[in-house]
């Protein structure tokens, strides 16, 4: 459970120091401060560890955005379509001196509204190196295709079009226990009824693989078959 971001002492100006506490950085288990300095945006662990401080210069920031979930705000920084850094855990008082901090470096906050009605189908499409699915102009999901570490088309006797794609992720055991990984995905990607001739030619799905694989860098499978199996029970 995130702890909201709030100044260390009762009543000091945040403004001032430039500096969010209590703040959680994606992939570190650990709550920190997120301090804006003169040449960098910083996020440092409270447990004040060397492997736990991590900063992004101005210059690799191209937009920041600003989203809302239940009680919590959270900030993503990119550069292009790529993110750079994610923070977890503000209030939503904080918005407007993340925007103030942010401007002063001539980087505009962006609000960003997610889907909360736990739908899993929409339109995606390309932001630099990520993957995002939208619905009615929310947003569902957002991948960073650079942790893709295989991408599978899944095909087999009979298959025409093939519909599915499967993406199997990079594992690592440096993260913390209590940290959830990400294993596999499966998307179903059939081709729009009114898609025209150039888009038929080539499955959706297909497309879907071939950017992915190229973003990635992952070894495409295709969906060779191995065996085959007579008619049996299973």
């Amino acid at each position: 459970r995130f702890e909201g971001a709030r100044p260390e002492r009762e009543g000091e100006a945040r403004s001032m120091a430039s500096s969010f506490s209590r703040v959680k950085i994606q992939g570190h288990s650990d709550t920190g401060t997120l301090s804006f300095e003169p040449q960098e945006v910083v996020w440092a662990s409270s447990r004040g560890s060397s492997s736990g401080r991590r900063g992004v210069a101005y210059e690799k920031v191209g937009r920041a955005s600003w989203s809302v979930f239940g009680k919590y705000g959270l900030l993503s920084l990119y550069d292009e379509g790529d993110v750079v850094m994610r923070v977890d855990g503000f209030k939503w008082s904080d918005r407007d001196e993340l925007a103030k901090a942010l401007r002063k470096r001539e980087i505009e906050l962006d609000d960003r509204e997610f889907s909360a009605e736990a739908r899993s189908h929409g339109q995606y499409h390309l932001d630099g190196s990520s993957l995002v699915l939208e619905n009615d102009g929310k947003q569902v999901f957002e991948l960073d295709l650079r942790t893709v570490s295989q991408c599978v088309l899944p095909a087999g006797p009979g298959t025409k079009e093939p519909k599915d794609v499967t993406m199997q992720f990079v594992e690592t055991d440096a993260g913390d226990a209590d940290e959830h990984q990400l294993v596999e995905m499966r998307l179903w990607v059939p081709t729009a009824e009114d898609a025209d001739e150039g888009e038929i030619e080539i499955p959706a799905a297909v497309r879907l693989h071939q950017q992915v694989s190229k973003i990635a860098k992952a070894d495409a499978r295709g969906g060779d078959m191995i065996t085959e199996f007579a008619d049996g029970t299973f």
